[in-house]
């Protein structure tokens, strides 16, 4: 028999679930619910078929919005939940028409971000554009750019079924012809609550339009690419959304098709037709969900203008905006399988997200799956067009920002996607990379520069130039760049370039830079690194880290967890995963002491691997001369520049690096310096914690100087002032100073001081000497004046 506590529970349940199911003869009503992460919960979710979306994590629980009806279904199914936030859509319209913000008058003043275009406003509903301001801001593209977009055009004849048409624009530098070049797609407002996705694309559309006759870059972007826009592909939606609520915050999700007795409504991203239907879980049968995917596949007019669009055209790539979740999802959604191309989606979901730090992976992986969406079609219904490389953003922090961020975020939610659309435009094309694949010091005078090529753009028949330069200096030469013609995508190409040293006596005050280019025959690609010509002589640290005794810090400590020689490594966090916002370091106990005269060589070496949330935390290598007052931040081999959501530009360790790299760093920077010391830093946000990083076998070397010292040279007579190369093997340059009145005699000497070869210095200052008969070995040079007296001495290997 029932308690009459648990019938009067049933009766009330039952009351609301009633009463939310009249509601849909009305707008409904949104709330912000909280439960704990358990597997039992997330079955719960997936029974109810909830778009999994729309959920997102917060500690050790889950947060959901969700209208009332689907809320009190989830509370009859046993999930406990508490209300965050009671009407979702009076949230985010008040938030917004109290806000005072206004378009900032400079628009570049950020550093590291997109200057706001000229053409871009904040519009009428919260900051976001009405229907109608959306279309005006196509026919002022237009009007303004007539040369570079078309006009806006209805994507198809199929009207929906409040009598609307969807209209594209297509950017390129012949807009009204299709010429032979990658075409690629963006779509936004599928779901009519989603207006950031507009908003981000007007932003960049304005970037490209106002940026063309100034920036050759995206000069390049548009002159190889056909790029089209769909601003709105739910304008029933998002009217209705407008007429509910004019000043923003609407929550209504689907399309506006009538279902009868007050229910409206189908959600288009459930109703494409690959795997439509798989099952219950990832999309619903009920046409009272949120997730209903209609009563069979492109039952929708707004899906079956799409699929005309889409299937009389070659795209490339598609990106699919939606919002929120800071996420970037990618093929297949109906059920955790991987794609015949998951290396192409892994990699460019990767590089797409590098800026604004998004986690990517497929729905499964992310939470769990979803059936009849956009991605699994343009990706896996080949009978109808080619695959094309499909990616979903979800734009926006869920706990600050949810479907209708606030008007102040609207412009940085722009910027921070507008990195990842512009790779978007060179995946879709020729693009390559070619990565530094030499050690620090060039210890020869004459030899290969190693590298590795890969093409990961998705355009075949490229041609591809790779080649080295010097940055503002003449103290090497190269050989001819290598080509490749049309290279298998995602081929490593192992090759080398064949350089010579060229003697420079004013050389060995500054380090070498080099420039590594990769040219695909319309964008050039260019990579400055820094070399040391030479070899190391000195090591003036060398901690093979098995304690702590040259380091202090309250939290990173020694592990045998990972090493890279045994049995110890030094790691931020020695127990655990690292803590949500957390600000570590780890310094070097002791000043280095350098000797500013061979400080221009001194580099950084140690062995490394990480696991850190990609885009959101990371780990800086910093360096300091004022004894810890200020640091900067050091670039290596294996950093990359800070994204949105780190140190903006700031060189920076993030992402899964599984095995042991060895990392070179180029101290050139500190060449007056006579104190070093040395800082690792790990920043972690409130998000994903992760196990961290980890450094071993750390080393800094110098060299004395390009020619080594013995004895100080006699000022009044000058000197030997650079011997070259050094090492050497089988010729040595020399370049001495003395005076006129001087006859100088040179003197080759081996460590027993016996003199091996000698030679009269030229009167120019510059002589060499041939020493293929001297082994291997230490030697010093001497300048001697006519008296016998030793001017100077300098040091020479001999290899």
């Amino acid at each position: 028999m029932l308690t009459f506590n648990v019938m009067r529970n049933l009766i009330f349940l039952t009351t609301l679930l009633v009463l939310g199911l009249i509601g849909h003869a009305q707008q409904q009503t949104y709330k912000r619910i909280k439960f704990l992460n358990t597997t039992e919960n997330i079955s719960l979710l997936k029974a109810a078929a909830v778009a999994s979306e729309e959920i997102f994590a917060s500690d050790d629980s889950l947060q959901l919005e969700t209208n009332v009806t689907t809320a009190n279904q989830l509370r009859l199914s046993g999930l406990n939940f508490r209300i965050l936030i009671d009407d979702l859509a009076d949230y985010y319209e008040n938030r917004n028409a109290n806000s005072t913000f206004n378009r900032p008058r400079n628009p570049a003043a950020t550093s590291g971000l997109t200057p706001v275009p000229n053409g871009f406003q904040l519009g009428g509903m919260g900051g976001y554009c009405t229907y109608n301001q959306m279309l005006m801001h196509l026919d002022t593209m237009r009007a303004r750019f007539p040369q570079l977009i078309t006009a806006r055009e209805p994507i198809s004849s199929i009207t929906t079924h409040n009598g609307n048409l969807i209209y594209y624009a297509k950017i390129s530098d012949n807009p009204e012809i299709n010429e032979d070049e990658p075409m690629v797609l963006f779509t936004g407002l599928t779901h009519a609550r989603e207006p950031i996705g507009l908003q981000q694309m007007l932003f960049f559309m304005y970037h490209l339009l106002e940026s063309y006759n100034s920036d050759p870059y995206i000069k390049a972007l548009i002159d190889t690419t056909q790029i089209v826009f769909i601003p709105c592909m739910n304008p029933d939606g998002y009217l209705y959304n407008q007429q509910t609520n004019p000043g923003g915050g609407g929550m209504w999700r689907k399309n506006r098709l009538d279902l009868g007795n007050g229910n409206y409504g189908v959600d288009l991203n459930r109703n494409f037709g690959y795997m439509w239907g798989y099952d219950d879980e990832g999309s619903s049968p009920d046409p009272y969900s949120e997730t209903y995917r209609g009563a069979s596949a492109f039952s929708e007019p707004e899906t079956q203008a799409l699929q005309e669009f889409v299937n009389q055209r070659d795209f490339k790539i598609c990106i699919n905006y939606h919002s929120h979740g800071n996420l970037l999802i990618y093929p297949f959604g109906y059920k955790t399988l991987e794609t015949n191309d998951s290396v192409t989606f892994h990699d460019f979901a990767y590089r797409i997200s590098a800026f604004n730090g998004y986690s990517t992976g497929t729905p499964g992986e992310l939470l769990y799956n979803t059936n009849g969406d956009i991605n699994d079609w343009m990706y896996g219904e080949s009978s109808e067009h080619p695959a094309i490389i499909s990616l979903l953003p979800e734009v926006g922090n869920s706990y600050s920002d949810g479907f209708w961020p606030p008007t102040e975020r609207i412009i940085p939610l722009c910027q921070e996607n507008v990195p990842g659309n512009l790779r978007v435009l060179e995946l879709a094309g020729w693009y390559a990379e070619a990565k530094d694949d030499c050690p620090m010091y060039l210890s020869r005078q004459e030899g290969y520069l190693n590298y590795l090529f890969v093409r990961q753009g998705l355009e075949n028949n490229g041609t591809y130039t790779v080649g080295f330069s010097e940055a503002g200096g003449s103290v090497m030469e190269f050989g001819t760049p290598k080509t490749y013609i049309n290279p298998v995508q995602y081929d490593t190409i192992r090759d080398s370039i064949w350089y010579r040293i060229v003697p420079n006596p004013e050389f060995p005050n500054q380090p070498v830079k080099l420039v590594l280019t990769v040219d695909d025959g319309y964008i050039s690609r260019t990579d400055t690194i820094q070399k040391i010509i030479g070899a190391p002589l000195t090591a003036i640290l060398n901690d093979d880290c098995s304690n702590m005794n040259n380091w202090t810090s309250p939290n990173w400590n020694t592990t045998t967890f990972y090493a890279h020689s045994p049995a110890t490594s030094i790691t931020d966090s020695p127990v655990g995963n690292y803590p949500s916002n957390t600000n570590r370091s780890i310094d070097l106990t002791n000043e280095l002491i350098v000797d500013p005269n061979t400080n221009p060589f001194a580099m950084l070496s140690f062995w490394t691997r990480s696991y850190i949330q990609r885009g959101r935390d990371y780990v800086v290598v910093a360096a300091s001369v004022d004894n810890g007052t200020t640091w900067q931040p050091l670039k290596g081999k294996h950093t990359h520049p800070g994204g949105m959501y780190q140190s903006i530009d700031t060189p920076v360790y993030d992402d899964f690096q599984d095995e042991w790299v060895q990392e070179e760093i180029s101290l050139a920077d500190f060449a007056q310096a006579s104190r070093l010391l040395l800082r690792f830093t790990l920043r972690s946000d409130a998000l994903i914690n992760r196990d961290g990083f980890w450094f071993d076998d750390l080393k800094v070397f110098t060299r004395d100087n390009w020619a080594g010292t013995s004895e100080p040279d006699n000022q009044n007579k000058g000197g030997i002032i650079a011997l070259w190369p050094n090492p050497a093997t089988s010729i040595v340059n020399i370049t001495t100073q003395v005076p006129e009145q001087v006859t100088g005699m040179l003197l080759v000497q081996n460590t027993l001081g016996q003199t091996i070869l000698q030679k009269k210095m030229a009167k120019n200052g510059k002589t060499s000497l041939n020493l293929h008969t001297l082994p291997s070995g230490i030697y010093l040079v001497k300048l001697t004046d006519d008296s016998g007296l030793t001017i100077s001495t300098k040091k020479l290997v001999i290899e």
